[in-house]
């Protein structure tokens, strides 16, 4: 019996059982290298934020430092001028001179030791876009502001620096200022890419119908008269100096910072001298963090601390990177594993006056030292455009040639290759695109979104979740 069942027994089981075994080899091969890049993606992503975090919080940090001892120098120059110390005056009026245009440049350099030091590297679109910044700042007329007579060399001195050591978290460059133009509403690229019809109807109704090619378009804005990296948003004004402050609430904020004005009081400083104070464009009220708006309320738990309701200088930085995948026909799947990264925003507050008389720092106008923390904020409640990454600001960038994304469109209707917004025009300037949504339009009735949605104040952001903001 025993020779008769293996007489009969099925021939080729063997290499069966062989070939099952290597396709159930290949699938778990498959499946822990999958695995493998999942965890090195995820643990990418954290390192990303960790390090977008840190290098704004530098970056504000070397902002909350350099204007405290903007502010510490006005009362030292108080001071020496009720002294009657003409050479004291001199040199601490060039101190903050250098200290407007160096320290910013510090949190430049703050930001990438913070990513570099959380583990992103440095990035190769990073140099280039500094690289291009830089000669923008050598070529353009006007460049950076005036504080320190004939310091254009030195300031690209210091940016080559910088680069030197290589870009890891990108500062946000200036651009222009956008004025309601619409090519520079990052709203509009996503609604050409997703087709969001109901998004021109409510933001530019007519739009569709009247546009005819790239020559239709107004004329770009001038480009920012100030090309500076993290400004402080102060500026010199030669004044008296009981015109620019109440020498008794001046008094008693020396008195917090350990510095005596009492004879001050007693000297004439009514001469005019240059004092360093905020620019009151900027530290007005957070009109950002707007959470009565009727239709996009600003996402925030409660409103903003009255000392702390200004907008102020703050400062934004990006970091990318990218995972190399190990899993066999996943390097065309490239953007699954390109552009993790992360955007964070962060800014200076503090107060004047004591604790039971709290009010802004610029409520003086003067300034004086008042920064005691810095803080992440949304990046929707930033001086950026909430939405931030390398490739907008590379289509938004103004160059001094000519050759930015958007100046090349407006000029000849080129689109920049490789450029993702520059891909969004293509698609817009096709008449068939556009009456597919005239004819969209007639069929479909539009409302308002119940709450923040596309384009509102809520939108967009690095991924931090609503702050308790004064609390």
């Amino acid at each position: 019996m025993l020779g008769t069942a293996h007489k009969f027994r099925p021939r080729g089981r063997g290499g069966q059982v062989v070939i099952f075994l290597m396709m159930a080899f290949v699938a778990l091969m498959f499946l822990v290298l999958w695995n493998a890049d999942l965890h090195r993606i995820v643990t990418m992503k954290a390192r990303s934020q960790d390090a977008g975090d840190a290098a704004a919080l530098a970056a504000a940090r070397w902002q909350a430092s350099s204007l405290n001892l903007i502010g510490e120098l006005n009362l030292m120059h108080a001071l020496a001028l009720s002294d009657g110390n003409d050479a004291a005056v001199d040199a601490l009026t060039n101190i903050q001179a250098r200290l407007c245009l160096t320290g910013p440049l510090a949190g430049v350099v703050a930001a990438q030791q913070a990513a570099k030091q959380n583990g992103v590297h440095a990035n190769a679109e990073f140099d280039a876009m500094f690289e291009s910044y830089i000669d923008d700042v050598a070529s353009c007329a006007v460049t950076i502001p005036a504080y320190y007579p004939d310091a254009q060399e030195e300031y690209i001195d210091m940016l080559e620096a910088v680069l030197a050591d290589r870009i890891a978290a990108q500062p946000p460059y200036p651009s222009v200022s956008a004025g309601g133009h619409i090519l520079f509403d990052p709203a509009f690229y996503d609604a050409v890419a997703t087709r969001d019809w109901c998004w021109f109807e409510r933001n530019h109704p007519g739009l569709l119908e009247e546009y005819t090619d790239y020559s239709w378009w107004p004329e770009l804005p001038p480009p920012p008269d100030a090309r500076e990296l993290y400004p402080l948003r102060v500026r010199p004004v030669t004044a008296r100096l009981l015109q620019l402050v109440d020498l008794l609430r001046l008094t008693a904020q020396a008195d917090a910072a350990g510095i005596d004005l009492t004879p001050v009081a007693a000297t004439n400083v009514a001469a005019p001298q240059t004092w360093y104070c905020y620019e009151g464009a900027w530290w007005g009220s957070w009109e950002r963090l707007n959470t009565e708006d009727p239709i996009y309320p600003f996402p925030v738990v409660g409103p903003a601390k009255p000392e702390y309701n200004y907008a102020g200088a703050d400062a934004l930085a990006s970091v990318e990177t990218y995972v190399q995948p190990m899993t066999p026909g996943m390097e065309d799947n490239a953007s699954f594993f390109t552009n993790i990264g992360w955007t964070a925003a962060a800014k200076a507050f503090g107060y004047v006056g004591d604790n039971d008389a709290r009010e802004p720092p610029a409520t003086y106008g003067l300034v004086v030292p008042a920064f005691r923390d810095v803080r992440l904020i949304p990046l929707d409640a930033s001086s950026g455009d909430g939405k931030y990454d390398s490739a907008m600001q590379a289509h938004f960038a103004f160059h001094c040639d000519g050759s930015g994304h958007l100046q090349r469109y407006v000029a000849t209707g080129e689109y920049h290759p490789g450029c993702w917004y520059c891909l969004q025009l293509q698609t817009w300037d096709q008449p068939a695109f556009r009456q597919d949504g005239i004819a969209w339009l007639q069929n479909h009735d539009c409302t308002p979104p119940p709450g923040p949605g596309p384009g509102g104040p809520g939108g967009g952001g690095g991924g931090h979740a609503p702050p308790h903001i004064g609390h």
